[in-house]
């Protein structure tokens, strides 16, 4: 998708990351673009931004991720698991606001399926 593309590239982030967002929505508004997908892009980034040492950029991406985890489905919270370096930076943005988690089940998810 040109909108990842971009994004990975350093081209106007957040317009793009917004775009890959949108496959969250139910229904997408973009005919055949999954949150699946979505969620493999962010990965994507969130995994680049790490390695480039972009905490803020990372913080914001898991934002978007956990937002769109009281719709996901059970593969795309499996995902989620392969955050554990990012626990603790999880955790502070559910405890920061706890609207970015929205249910309590994301938080028993991530404890049990990261920490424990």
């Amino acid at each position: 998708m040109i909108a990842f593309a971009l994004c990975y590239a350093g081209r106007d982030c957040a317009a793009n990351v917004a775009v890959i967002e949108s496959a969250f929505d139910k229904p997408s508004p973009f005919k055949g673009f999954y949150a699946d997908e979505a969620q493999e892009m962010l990965n994507r980034l969130i995994d680049k931004a790490n390695q480039e040492g972009r905490q803020d950029e990372v913080k914001n991406l898991l934002v978007k991720l956990l937002a769109a985890a009281p719709g996901a489905d059970g593969a795309q919270l499996q995902r989620l698991t392969g955050y554990e370096t990012h626990f603790h930076t999880i955790q502070a943005i559910l405890f920061e606001d706890p609207s970015n988690g929205s249910e309590s089940s994301i938080v028993q998810f991530v404890s049990s399926h990261v920490c424990g």
